[in-house]
């Protein structure tokens, strides 16, 4: 599929100053992900995961178009590594306490 292989390839730009304002936001809101079920949209390369694992939460589930990035480090402890649609509503059913994505809407 194009997209996921444009996706792939690009999904490691470095917005690093608008990374950061996210990573702030999440960090002064830590306390709604501690001991929820959380599942994050377009992870990218784990910034804003790198800032949850400071805290204890049930489950971390990552989905993304492309699988590229499941291979970052940082992903080896999440539960489960939904690949894309229609794969999520085929294999999915579960239910999650907080869902978040940064910087994907415009996919």
């Amino acid at each position: 599929m194009k997209r996921e292989k444009f996706w792939a390839e690009c999904g490691r730009i470095n917005f690093s100053s608008t990374a950061q304002s996210s990573e702030n936001y999440i960090k002064s809101k830590l306390q709604l992900f501690e001991n929820k079920k959380i599942m994050e949209i377009g992870p990218g390369m784990g910034r804003q995961l790198n800032v949850v694992n400071s805290v204890n939460y049930k489950e971390y589930c990552i989905a993304d178009i492309t699988s590229s990035n499941f291979e970052e480090t940082i992903f080896k402890n999440c539960d489960n590594l939904i690949i894309s649609y229609p794969d999520y509503t085929e294999t999915n059913n579960k239910k999650y306490d907080v869902v978040h994505c940064w910087f994907v809407v415009h996919h």
